[in-house]
């Protein structure tokens, strides 16, 4: 599991979004942390057992309400074949 800024600013007047870097010339107005699991791994959030790709750690939100959890194949409807 790892915490990686993603920075939100402009860039020669144009918005962007950049994860874990940012261009020496861009004007950041918002730095947000963003916890990514590790490779082949997703987060699941420890009380609702919701799943996740990434999450923005905002609004009192912490790394450790997750933990790292193999990824869950979907399963495929076959009433349609």
């Amino acid at each position: 599991m790892e915490i990686k800024i993603t920075y939100v600013g402009t860039l020669n007047g144009v918005s962007g979004i950049w994860c874990g870097f940012h261009p020496p010339d861009a004007i950041i107005t918002e730095e947000r942390p963003v916890l990514y699991p590790a490779e082949d791994k997703e987060l699941e959030n420890i009380l609702t057992k919701e799943r996740f790709s990434a999450v923005w750690l905002k609004d009192g939100d912490v790394q450790e309400n997750y933990i790292e959890v193999d990824i869950e194949e979907e399963e495929i409807d076959d009433d349609n074949n």
